[in-house]
């Protein structure tokens, strides 16, 4: 059900091995069809195309497994992406080659998007599930309410501004989310495809073993911006609340007030501190490291490992 002034729409679902029962699926777990839309997916797993009556998707992939291109319904779109911020966009471009619309971030999240001459600011909560889009001038041009799963509300106004919607995922033009290493499929409050990344198991928590769920089905604390392992996301009130976090390989910087992408020297600089440094490996994950963030006036002794 999509509330908080959504649609209302209810389903009754069953689900075997956490497949959700009528629905089809590929020997590798990836849907192939919700009785409403059809997929294919290329060798790697990641979803190649998705169609219904009158709506055709294709997408490429670079061999990090991100978007570099779509063609929807005809019209090509092309990416570049960053490899300091994680390897999210930066800029896409149109069928000429000419930039139709960036992305300016800080840290991981969209400060700005410039676009048609003009640059709008972005103004989002903690976990991204409500965005307000000024002007120049500081006019609200475009208001965006999800419900905690991303689905739509009656509460938003001119929300097709631009396409991140749910937290720094894409919306595409058949209402699924291009979230770069898998498909978010907010109809059905899941992703499309199992979660690829081993390291996302925990022996000691049974629900990193449903391969297919949002954040744990915790999307109110929970983000993932990489769709492969889910972290908490909080804003930092003071610089002393940067405290310790986790430097990911794979998602960049993790900690108590979000993350961003990139190694160490960049992450001081995109957090405008004045170092990071290595303090320990993380024992859970072999890709991580414990990292402390050290300020400009002072350094935290806090720590909060995720």
């Amino acid at each position: 059900m999509e509330g908080w002034g959504g649609v209302g729409r209810t389903e009754a679902v069953g689900y075997t091995n956490n497949r959700r029962n009528a629905f089809s699926y590929d020997a590798a777990g990836n849907l192939t069809n919700d009785l409403g839309q059809t997929f294919t997916y290329d060798a790697t797993g990641q979803q190649a195309t998705a169609s219904y009556g009158g709506y055709s998707l294709q997408q490429y992939y670079d061999g990090d497994r991100l978007r570099v291109k779509k063609v929807e319904n005809g019209t090509p779109t092309s990416y570049l992406r960053s490899s300091v911020l994680g390897g999210q966009v930066v800029a896409e471009l149109n069928s000429s080659g000419v930039r139709s619309r960036g992305y300016v971030y800080l840290g991981g999240n969209i400060l700005a998007v410039p676009q048609n001459n003009q640059v709008s600011w972005i103004h989002q909560h903690p976990v991204a599930k409500s965005k307000r889009v000024t002007d120049g001038a500081g006019n609200v041009v475009s208001t965006l309410e999800l419900d905690p799963w991303g689905g739509e509300t009656t509460r938003s106004s001119n929300a097709a501004f631009q396409p991140r919607r749910f937290t720094t995922y894409e919306r595409d033009g058949n209402a699924s989310d291009e979230a770069m290493h898998r498909r978010y499929n907010r109809w059905h409050s899941r992703f499309d495809q199992p979660d690829p990344y081993g390291g996302s198991y925990d022996i000691t928590d049974p629900q990193s073993f449903n391969r297919y769920s949002y954040v744990q089905n915790d999307p109110v604390n929970f983000v993932d911006p990489s769709g492969l392992d889910e972290w908490q996301a909080f804003n930092c009130a003071t610089r002393a609340e940067l405290a310790i976090g986790v430097l990911d390989w794979l998602d960049g910087w993790q900690g108590p007030c979000g993350g961003v992408g990139g190694e160490a020297a960049a992450v001081a600089v995109a957090m405008d501190v004045a170092a990071v440094v290595v303090v320990g490996a993380d024992p859970r994950h072999p890709h991580r490291v414990l990292i402390a963030i050290l300020g400009s006036r002072q350094t935290s002794t806090a720590s909060r490992e995720l």
